[in-house]
C-alpha cells in the first residue's frame, strides 16, 4: 500500500466518525464509496 492511501483512509476515517457515521473497514472499494458519501454535502431531508 502507498503512503498516500494510508493518508486518504485516515482522513475519510476521521471525517466519517466526525458525522457521527457507524461502519465497518471492509476494503477499499468501501473505504473510497465511504470517502465520496463522506466529501458530498447531504442533500437527504
Amino acid at each position: 500500500m502507498k503512503k498516500t492511501e494510508v493518508s486518504e483512509e485516515s482522513i475519510w476515517r476521521e471525517k466519517a466518525i466526525a458525522n457521527g457515521w457507524k461502519f465497518c473497514i471492509t476494503g477499499v472499494d468501501h473505504s473510497k464509496q465511504l470517502y465520496a458519501a463522506v466529501s458530498k454535502p447531504k442533500r437527504k431531508g
